[in-house]
């Protein structure tokens, strides 16, 4: 598993959103788990050497061995996230020229000509390796955080006390201003463990441990249902109403 990924991998707990949810749905089938956490580019050389048996960051025509899940599993979207009291809305990407912009390693190359553009032309653009400091916007040392908001909400949180977690949350705004999402499908080491997979994140959405895991998250960390929107779409039991962001 990707270990730079908080909330949907904690390494130190052996835990996380999607490890919990993995680990549940291979329960449901009787297959016993474990997981290794490393960085991205070290996974994808693991799993060619056939060292781990599960790839979840694949995509089609990737060129990648193993077998592909029936439909991707994960999405990843980010944002514009400024504090409301100084930048309660941004008008489009251009708007951050000028602004105090720090986002993820390589963003530039991910999130489109217009974003690109605006960071060649920012002289306060910059972009940092690991976790991003969330603590920059309230020190006011950036203007604008760009990140996947649930990822962004658990370094904010993952030290406040439960009852402290909505009022520091009421202190940002979300601003969703990229268009594209990045959809991942899990590459597996044979057809058998797909369908047991498959088979078994079927069951934990009927039965409701699903349902428990992505509540416990959401309260714990604030993390939204976005990073599943594929699952949900499929398997949950009342259908979101944004579905039409699913691939079918």
């Amino acid at each position: 598993m990707t270990s730079s990924i908080q909330p949907f991998t904690l390494p130190v707990q052996d835990s996380g959103l999607l490890v919990d949810l993995l680990r549940a749905a291979f329960a449901a089938e009787s297959v016993a788990s474990s997981f290794q956490y490393m960085p991205p580019l070290r996974l994808v050389r693991e799993f060619e050497l056939g060292r781990i048996d599960i790839y979840t960051s694949a995509k089609p025509n990737s060129g990648q061995p193993g077998v592909l899940s029936h439909w991707p599993v994960t999405t990843f979207g980010n944002q514009a996230i400024t504090l409301k009291a100084k930048f309660p809305r941004l008008d489009g990407i251009e708007a951050m020229t000028k602004l105090r912009v720090v986002t993820f390693q390589n963003a530039k190359r991910f999130l489109g000509p217009e974003f690109a553009a605006m960071a060649a032309a920012n002289k306060d653009y910059i972009e940092v390796a690991g976790h991003l400091p969330t603590a920059m916007l309230s020190l006011d040392r950036a203007d604008v955080i760009v990140s996947q908001p649930d990822i962004f909400r658990f370094w904010l949180l993952h030290d406040k006390a439960r009852r402290d977690k909505q009022a520091v949350l009421n202190d940002f705004a979300f601003h969703d201003l990229f268009n594209a999402s990045n959809k991942y499908w899990f590459a597996f080491r044979s057809e058998a463990l797909r369908d047991q997979f498959e088979r078994g994140i079927k069951e934990i959405y009927q039965n409701g441990q699903a349902e428990a895991i992505i509540d416990r998250y959401a309260v714990d960390y604030g993390s939204s249902r976005d990073f599943l929107i594929e699952l949900d779409c499929r398997f949950k039991k009342v259908r979101p109403a944004n579905c039409q962001a699913a691939t079918p």
